[in-house]
């Protein structure tokens, strides 16, 4: 090496070339820890599928929608949208507003 500024250019460079070397390797090793990862979810939601067991896209808590099942009735009826920006925190609500029992107004979810 001609000067003591071109040799640490040279180990510089050489540092560099091992750290993206590494980084390749590892970034190797992350996507096939991701791939094992989704295809055992894969088997784990095929073997849910088959078992019948289906995630809610909403809130319906197992029973049929209302507005077609229900006949009319004569109780005033308050119906509202809960909002939230966690899916726990709006299951919470909506789960505490089922136990209401009140006779003067029905709730409608």
């Amino acid at each position: 090496v001609e000067s003591e500024a071109r040799a640490k250019e040279v180990v510089a460079w050489r540092r560099a070339q091992e750290l993206k070397e590494k980084g390749e390797m590892e970034q190797e090793n992350i996507d096939e820890k991701r791939k094992e990862a989704r295809d055992k979810y894969e088997q784990i939601r095929k073997k849910q599928l088959q078992m019948g067991f289906v995630k809610a896209r909403f809130y319906m808590r197992g029973q049929q929608r209302k507005k077609e099942s229900e006949a009319a009735s004569t109780v005033p009826k308050v119906s509202f949208v809960v909002k939230g920006d966690v899916d726990g925190s709006v299951e919470a609500i909506l789960s505490c507003l089922d136990t209401y029992t009140g006779t003067d107004v029905e709730l409608d979810l």
